[in-house]
């Protein structure tokens, strides 16, 4: 794959023992970070009675990503990015006991979910970047990108299972269970963490000493080196205007087709299918150039357009197939490109600063593409405006002359 006939196939990286146990770990917490969150959200909706809690609740989760993310990034350079995760994944496990006690003993008020939301906030803010900026260190090179894509596929195979999982357990065992079934993944987790092997890793990241300025100096790292400002900016954009479907695709369903929840699970589960296409198409052929990236940007936009096009429901699940596909291959693309291209000292500011970018715009994006569907057009104008904003970014690297260079070293 990409030059070395020794790995190939989509699950090339998985031949190495330190991705293999990264890749399963990865996996364990992913799904149950999935029944946390739907369990979290069924909760804070029985007990607040309100939408406006629920968007209160969810912008408590991203808030301190917005506000702190590149000090994470920092704290994770300088502390490395095994022994960070080892933290977060026991903070995950007590964070998630925490709420069990405090369901079973009928103490849980809507104050204290919205401060355990926010833990959780800063829970991500640090295993994020860490995990992400870790991939690197596990396999050579020019596996990064088909490592990054086996990632997404195990997070959007989660993305379906997750909540299905969490449906039953909150009908079986109550949402504090589905707690408890958190802490443990953190706990299989943090089992495959401590059993990697550093002599192993390839590029291992120097921890950093302390200093002043060194967030300031990982901004200035992305601003100067357009291999890493190019897939921030289209990462802002998008993460933006463009990635809100879960504020979008509900009122399309109930604003514009004027159907039910029925229909917005069937939408989400046709987003969630052609994510996992793409998913396996990243892992078989890795996009590694700036060029590549604004392509995926381009093709993602355009079947976002589609959707806010569309004249009827089953059009608009075909597009939403279709998005799914160029979403997941354009975010595989950027967190490869970033992950690379980045040294190994600032891959944890680096990965901070991709995870304000792609989540911590959600404080901003979702009350904002709310706004933006009661302008004329309804629920269909942010869809529109969020495709037009990925093609728009595109377009911006598309038609500059500069020489692409790809992330593995050769010149194209």
């Amino acid at each position: 794959m990409m030059g070395s006939p020794r790995y190939r196939g989509i699950f090339a990286s998985l031949s190495i023992r330190n991705y293999r146990l990264f890749f399963w770990g990865q996996a364990a917490s992913s799904i149950g970070k999935w029944v946390q969150n739907l369990a979290l959200s069924w909760y804070v909706l029985q007990i607040g009675e309100s939408p406006l809690v629920l968007g209160l609740t969810i912008a408590c989760r991203y808030v301190p990503a917005l506000l702190f993310g590149p000090w994470a990034g920092l704290i994770v350079d300088r502390r490395g990015q095994r022994s960070v995760m080892t933290i977060t994944q026991i903070f995950g496990f007590v964070l998630s006991l925490v709420f069990v006690v405090l369901t079973a003993s009928g103490s849980q008020t809507l104050a204290l979910l919205l401060i355990f939301t926010t833990a959780v906030g800063f829970w991500d803010l640090f295993d994020v970047p860490a995990r992400q900026s870790m991939i690197p260190s596990l396999v050579p090179l020019p596996l990064v990108g088909n490592a990054v894509a086996l990632n997404s596929i195990t997070n959007n195979l989660n993305r379906a299972l997750g909540p299905a999982l969490a449906g039953v357990l909150i009908a079986t065992i109550g949402v504090g269970m589905c707690m408890a079934v958190n802490a443990a993944c953190q706990i299989f987790s943090l089992a495959t963490v401590l059993a990697l092997r550093v002599s192993e890793m390839t590029a291992t990241s120097r921890e950093q000493g302390r200093g002043g300025g060194q967030v300031r100096e990982g901004i200035r790292l992305v601003a100067r080196d357009r291999m890493l400002l190019a897939p921030m900016l289209m990462v802002v954009v998008t993460g933006l205007f463009t990635w809100e479907y879960p504020v979008s695709i509900p009122l399309l369903m109930t604003g514009t087709f004027d159907l039910g929840s029925t229909a917005f699970g069937a939408a989400m589960a046709c987003f969630g299918a052609g994510a996992l296409v793409g998913s396996v198409l990243a892992a078989r052929s890795p996009l590694s150039t700036v060029r590549e990236l604004a392509w995926a940007s381009l093709l993602w936009g355009a079947a976002t357009f589609a959707v806010g096009l569309s004249p009827a429901v089953w059009a608009a699940y075909v597009a939403l197939a279709f998005a799914g596909v160029f979403a997941v291959i354009f975010s595989s693309a950027a967190k490869t490109i970033l992950q690379v291209r980045a040294a190994p000292e600032f891959r944890g500011r680096v990965m901070a600063l991709w995870f304000v970018a792609w989540q911590g715009s959600t404080v901003l994006g979702a009350p904002l593409t709310g706004l933006v569907a009661t302008w004329p057009g309804g629920a269909r104008t942010p869809l529109l405006l969020g495709g037009v904003a990925a093609v728009a970014i595109a377009l911006v690297f598309l038609l500059r002359p500069n020489r692409d260079i790809d992330v593995v070293g050769k010149s194209l």
